[in-house]
């Protein structure tokens, strides 16, 4: 018997969530999982149970459940239905889903349309997106891999589509495993550095879904995609090992000074206005072949001078705050080539590299009458984002 219950190790879980603010969304492999359908009812309802008198109403009404099915048969349907009860029983406003199938070549096949549209009710649809298996890599003849540009924005807006021929227009659609274009080898996968590209798809991808998800770190992942015969992971990670933060963590932290209000936006920029001022995004988004990406002449034939002009601002003095995410600011697989790639086994060798993989920042002021001018040297897949705070 667990010390402390059978609950002790979720409860501990679960209370570093909310003491986070974050909230818990569930997934349920029902094949890998569910041995005896009733059996797994029955824990479910007895856990829930526990969770309201621990956790309270308001905490566990807003969990969201993702069963996953590899057969959309009638035992499916059964145990959907039987868990979407049960789980209203005890938290009413708790949200109960499933994750599709999906894909931009094949769409949602017979069998998952005709139980999406045999379900009275569906909270919300989860579905993966990796555009890497279109991809050949062994083609060294192509410098560019434009055709997987846009490909996730594609595939969300072409499952809505589905689903409202299913019945299910305006229901919540989350995200939960993707990927950009990757190096799909050990080494590639760290000298390929493509921020831009994460950044873009999460500024097209959140106007048309309710949400993107991201594995917490490189051994979740792995762990995940064992079956895999190479690197072609389907997910990205937001640290390394022992909590080195990768690029796409401080992805997130940069569009989340993004305000909500879009005044322009173009190919390789976004300009909005927030609470504190303005935000200008600019990048350099490239889907070139990644195994070019260690030739550094090919390189420096891609980095891209920036000129942007802000009109219309109120005079006045403006502190602006300019971030870079790039190669060298952000990316801590270059630092662990400076040391000649060692093994990353000691205290002070991480210490180093949590030290030294963080954007640049750069804080000046600008006296402003209407306009501002801004420019920028963006290397392969950089990301430059400038807060423009007017002072007083």
């Amino acid at each position: 018997m667990q010390i402390g219950g059978p609950y002790y190790k979720i409860d501990a879980l679960f209370n570093e969530f909310q003491r986070l603010g974050l909230i818990p969304f569930i997934s349920v492999e029902f094949e890998k999982e569910v041995v005896s359908c009733p059996d797994y009812i029955k824990m479910l309802d007895e856990f829930l149970q526990h969770a309201v008198s621990y956790f309270g109403d308001a905490f566990v009404g807003k969990w969201q459940f993702e069963l996953v099915f590899a057969k959309w048969d009638q035992t499916a349907r059964t145990f959907y239905e039987q868990y979407f009860q049960t789980v209203k029983k005890r938290a009413s406003t708790a949200k109960v889903g499933v994750h599709v199938p999906f894909s931009l070549e094949k769409g949602l096949s017979v069998t998952v349309n005709e139980f999406l549209k045999q379900m009275d009710q569906i909270d919300l649809v989860c579905f993966s997106c990796n555009p890497n298996e279109q991809v050949d890599f062994t083609d060294m003849d192509n410098s560019s891999f434009k055709g997987v540009k846009d490909h996730i924005k594609k595939s969300c807006m072409e499952l809505k589509a589905n689903l409202s021929s299913a019945g299910l227009a305006g229901t919540p659609i989350y995200l939960t495993n993707w990927n950009t274009l990757y190096g799909n080898t050990v080494n590639l996968s760290g000298t390929f550095f493509r921020s831009a590209l994460i950044f873009k798809d999460m500024l097209d991808v959140i106007k048309e879904i309710s949400g993107l998800g991201f594995w917490i770190d490189t051994h979740s992942l792995e762990k995940s995609n064992m079956d895999n015969e190479d690197i072609a992971m389907n997910g990205i990670a937001l640290l390394y090992y022992y909590q080195i933060k990768r690029p796409a963590f401080f992805n997130i932290q940069l569009i989340a000074k993004i305000g909500l209000e879009i005044l322009a936006e173009g190919e390789d920029f976004v300009l909005t206005k927030g609470k504190q001022g303005y935000q200008l995004a600019i990048y350099n988004n490239s889907y070139v072949n990644p195994t070019y990406s260690v030739e550094s002449f090919f390189l420096s034939s891609l980095t891209k001078e920036k000129k942007i002009m802000i009109s219309g601002l109120p005079s006045g003095t403006y502190q602006i705050r300019k971030y870079i995410l790039d190669r060298n600011n952000g990316a801590f697989y270059f630092n662990w080539l400076n040391l000649n790639q060692q093994y990353i086994y000691d205290q002070e060798i991480i210490t180093y590299l949590k030290q030294r993989a963080y954007p640049d920042l750069q804080i000046y002021e600008e006296n402003i009458e209407s306009e501002l001018l801004v420019q920028s040297t963006l290397t392969l897949n950089a990301i430059h984002l400038f807060e423009i705070r007017p002072l007083g």
